[in-house]
C-alpha cells in the first residue's frame, strides 16, 4: 500500500562523543609569568637567501647575469612557481634585494621570511567542551556531519599519522621542511590543529572534530621548533591546491609581507580553494600574514564568555571570530582540548611539558580550525559554492559581538555552525523535477544537500537510498514512500507539501 507522508523525517543516530578543542601559540602573560618564555628567533628571515621573481619574457641567460651582477647565485625553484631561491652573502640580503628590485628585469626580490606557529600558553578563560556548544555544532550535525570528499589541508608542523583519533582521516601529504613525503609532526602544533577541524568522531575515542567526515591532508611547513620560511609555506600552498584540498588551514604567520606568498594565495583562491588563517596572538593590530593577505579568511579568538581573548590580534583585516581558549595554567580546561602526538615532541617536553595524546591549548591557532571545519561542513552540503560564497555564508550567519556590525576585534562575529548550514542554498537533486517524479535505484551519498520538486507527486521507490550524512527534501502535493526505500541512520529526509 502506498502511504502519503506530509511530515519531517529526521533520522539521526548519536553516539556518546567528547567535544573537540585545539592548540595555537599565544602571547606569554608577563603579569603572571605562568608560562615560560619561548626561545624565539631574533632574525626575521633566513640568512643568505632571497626569493626572486623575474619579469615575464626575461631569458634564463639574462636571469643568471642579473643574479651574478649582484653577487647572488641560483639555488632552486619554488614548487609550481616562477619564483627562484637564490643564495647571497649573509648580512647583504636587504642590500642585494634592494638592488635587484631596481633592476628592470626583476619583478620583485625579497628575503625568505620566517613564519612561526601562533601557539604557546598564556592568559585566562576556557573550559573543556564549551567550544562546540558555543558554535552550535551538535545542532548543525543534525543537518550534516560532512563528507569524505572534502579535504582540509593543515599547513603546519605536520601531523601524528598514528594518532587513533586522526589516522583514519589522513590522506597523502608532503613535508616541505625535510622535502619528503612523510609530514611527521615533531612539534605537536599541527596535530592539535588537525583534531579541532576534523578528528575522527563518533568512535567512542577522544574528541569530536567540527567536520566528522572531512579528510585531512598534512602539509609540513614548520620545523620542530615551530618555525618555517616563506619558501616552505608557499610550496605547501601550491602543493595543497594542486592535490585536491578544498580548504587550507594556516594556523601560523609572521609580520613581514611576502609578495611570493600573496601570489600563491591569489592563485589558490582563483583555483576555487579557501584559505583560513589565524590572526596571531600578540594583542596587536599590526597585520600578520597570511591572515592579512588578500583572499584569506582571517580568524580572531574568543573565550568562554564570548569576549575577545586578550592575546588575539585585531585590525581592519579581521573577518570572523571563533573559540580559541584562554588559559591560566598548563592543562587548564579553559583552553581548547584536542589531539597531541602520542610520542614525545617539542611541546610535550621542557619547558612546555604538555600532555601526550590530548591536552588543552589556546590561541588563534585553535580558533582557525573551527572555521576550517565549518567551511568543510558547508561545502559538503553544496560543492558548487565558490570560496567567496562559503565565506559569505560564514560571515552572514555569524553571531554579532562587540560593536554592532563588523568590528576590528570580532570581524562579522562568532561563527554559528547551525545558522551557517541553514543558510546554504539548496540545489536541485539531479533528475528530480517535473510534473510527476518516480525514483528507483538511486543513492544520495553522504554530503548530499538537495531538493526534489514535482508539481503533482513524487514516488520514492525501491532501491532509493539516502545515506548517513545526506540531507534531501522531497517537495510535492503528494509524496509516496514505497517499500524498499532506505533512509540510513544519520540521514535527514524532509517531506514537504507546498
Amino acid at each position: 500500500m502506498s502511504i502519503a507522508y506530509c511530515r519531517r523525517l529526521s533520522v539521526f543516530f548519536f553516539l556518546s562523543i567528547v567535544l573537540a578543542c585545539s592548540i595555537f601559540p599565544i602571547k606569554v602573560s608577563e603579569a603572571q609569568g605562568i608560562f615560560p618564555t619561548s626561545q624565539q628567533k631574533t632574525e626575521t628571515f633566513q640568512k643568505g637567501e632571497l626569493l626572486i621573481r623575474f619579469k615575464t619574457g626575461v631569458s634564463a641567460q639574462s636571469e643568471m647575469f642579473a643574479l651574478g651582477q649582484y653577487g647572488a647565485t641560483f639555488e632552486r625553484q619554488l614548487y609550481a612557481s616562477d619564483v627562484k631561491l637564490a643564495k647571497v652573502p649573509e648580512g647583504s640580503e636587504l642590500d642585494i634585494a634592494s638592488k635587484l628590485n631596481s633592476d628592470p628585469a626583476v619583478l620583485y626580490a625579497e628575503p625568505n621570511f620566517f613564519c612561526r606557529s601562533f601557539v604557546t600558553p598564556n592568559d585566562p578563560y576556557y573550559n573543556s567542551q564549551w567550544a562546540h556548544d558555543k558554535i552550535q555544532s551538535a545542532s548543525a550535525w543534525d543537518i550534516s556531519t560532512g563528507s569524505d570528499t572534502i579535504v582540509i589541508a593543515i599547513l603546519d608542523s605536520g601531523i601524528d599519522e598514528t594518532h587513533p583519533d586522526l589516522m583514519d582521516k589522513i590522506i597523502a601529504g608532503y613535508d616541505f621542511v625535510d622535502n619528503d613525503s612523510d609530514p611527521h609532526d615533531l612539534n605537536g602544533h599541527g596535530t592539535h590543529v588537525a583534531g579541532i577541524a576534523a578528528a575522527v568522531t563518533n568512535n567512542s575515542v577522544g574528541i569530536a572534530g567540527v567536520s566528522w567526515e572531512a579528510k585531512i591532508m598534512p602539509i609540513r611547513v614548520l620545523g620542530e621548533d615551530g618555525y618555517g620560511t616563506t619558501e616552505s609555506i608557499v610550496n605547501g600552498i601550491n602543493w595543497a591546491c594542486q592535490h585536491g584540498a578544498y580548504i587550507l588551514n594556516m594556523s601560523l604567520g609572521g609580520y613581514s609581507f611576502s609578495q611570493t606568498q600573496q601570489d600563491a594565495i591569489t592563485a589558490c583562491h582563483t583555483a576555487g580553494k579557501m584559505i583560513v588563517a589565524a590572526m596571531g596572538n600578540d594583542d596587536t593590530d599590526t597585520p600578520a600574514y597570511p591572515a592579512a593577505n588578500t583572499n584569506v579568511l582571517a580568524v580572531s579568538a574568543t573565550g568562554r564568555t564570548d569576549a575577545r581573548a586578550g592575546y588575539s590580534n585585531f585590525g581592519s583585516h579581521c573577518d570572523i571570530a571563533a573559540p580559541g581558549g584562554v588559559m591560566s595554567y598548563y592543562h587548564d580546561p579553559n583552553g581548547i582540548r584536542s589531539t597531541m602526538p602520542i610520542y614525545s615532541v617539542y611541546l610535550t617536553t621542557t619547558p612546555y611539558s604538555y600532555y601526550k595524546n590530548y591536552d588543552y591549548l589556546q590561541g588563534t591557532s585553535q580558533a582557525a580550525p573551527h572555521v576550517a571545519g565549518l567551511a568543510a561542513l558547508i561545502w559538503s552540503t553544496n560543492t558548487e559554492l565558490t570560496p567567496d560564497q562559503v565565506q559569505g555564508i560564514i560571515q552572514d550567519t555569524a553571531v554579532d559581538l562587540g560593536s554592532t556590525g563588523w568590528d576590528q576585534y570580532y570581524g562579522h562575529g562568532l561563527i554559528d555552525a547551525l545558522a551557517a548550514l541553514q543558510g546554504v542554498p539548496m540545489v536541485e537533486c539531479a533528475g528530480c523535477s517535473g510534473e510527476t517524479v518516480t525514483l528507483t535505484s538511486r543513492t544520495y551519498p553522504s554530503g548530499t544537500n538537495c531538493e526534489c520538486l514535482a508539481a503533482t507527486s513524487i514516488t520514492i521507490g525501491s532501491g532509493v537510498i539516502v545515506e548517513s550524512g545526506a540531507n534531501v527534501i522531497f517537495k510535492a502535493p503528494q509524496v509516496y514512500i514505497k517499500s524498499g526505500a532506505v533512509f540510513q541512520n544519520g540521514s535527514t529526509v524532509e517531506i514537504k507539501q507546498p
